[in-house]
């Protein structure tokens, strides 16, 4: 039974910033829950990662500002008939909670890592290609190769102050891709677009394919139009444009 494979284009800078945390975040969860060296190592690295782009981005606050957006949208649907209240409350409180916890993070706390000194030293490397071995990093070999505990403790203190905006951008991923339903579209000839109107700009396009689809989506886009052309890749990995009408589905995340 084949799997149904999305691929998402954000249409906005900050819904590119929160796709890109999600992936690190997810990539975190991934090795977090493992307690071998090279899982740990790897956790290690992600946070480094995760610590870089708040060091370089006022990320706190364009999370902050997504859930006040959505806040903002979902607060007057209040009283409607058609809305479900209870639901609607929950979610309301649950972007309260989200929000002030998110507004009670020390900025400097996201920052702190770099100040340690192992750390500090792993962040210098470990985009080098065998850049993190024991003779390079004698302090990090010996924390992979010590008391799996004291690892534990360390990327539990580590990872607290990341852990709001984790659940942040995870909740408002949630409400934006279930803020449409995907609808049945066809590519004539591979090819597909859309006009759109401005004054209700999108924040995200997700198309839908099968496992069993050879093509993959090519997404471009801008607040006026935009365009999925598919794609083949060859033998080399080439990707070549598909000249067959080709089905999926296209959600289009407003919220």
């Amino acid at each position: 039974m084949p799997s149904i494979v999305v691929y998402e284009h954000p249409l906005t800078e900050r819904m590119r910033s929160l796709l890109r945390l999600e992936h690190l975040f997810g990539a975190l969860e991934a090795t977090a829950s493992r307690t071998d060296p090279f899982s740990q190592r790897g956790t290690v690295f992600r946070l480094l990662d995760l610590s870089g782009m708040f060091a370089r981005y006022d990320l706190k606050t364009e999370i902050l500002k997504e859930l006040e957006r959505h806040t903002g949208l979902l607060a007057p649907m209040r009283g409607q008939a058609e809305v479900d209240g209870e639901r609607l409350d929950r979610v309301l409180d649950e972007l309260g909670r989200a929000s002030d916890e998110i507004a009670a993070i020390d900025n400097h706390r996201l920052r702190d890592l770099r100040q340690h000194e192992m750390l500090n030293a792993i962040s210098q490397r470990y985009n080098m290609p065998g850049g993190t071995c024991s003779f390079d990093l004698p302090d990090f070999h010996q924390w992979l190769v010590g008391p799996a505990e004291v690892r534990d403790a360390d990327l539990a203190r580590w990872l607290a102050p990341f852990e709001p905006l984790h659940r942040g951008v995870r909740l408002s991923l949630k409400l934006s891709r279930a803020s449409a339903r995907p609808a049945p579209k066809v590519a004539s000839g591979g090819f597909y677009q859309q006009s759109l109107d401005a004054s209700k700009p999108l924040q995200l396009i997700r198309v839908a394919l099968t496992s069993d689809d050879r093509c993959y989506p090519q997404i471009s886009g801008n607040k006026h139009r935009f365009t999925v052309r598919f794609v083949e890749p060859d033998s080399n990995g080439h990707a070549c444009a598909t000249e067959i009408d080709t089905a999926f589905q296209l959600t289009c995340c407003l919220i």
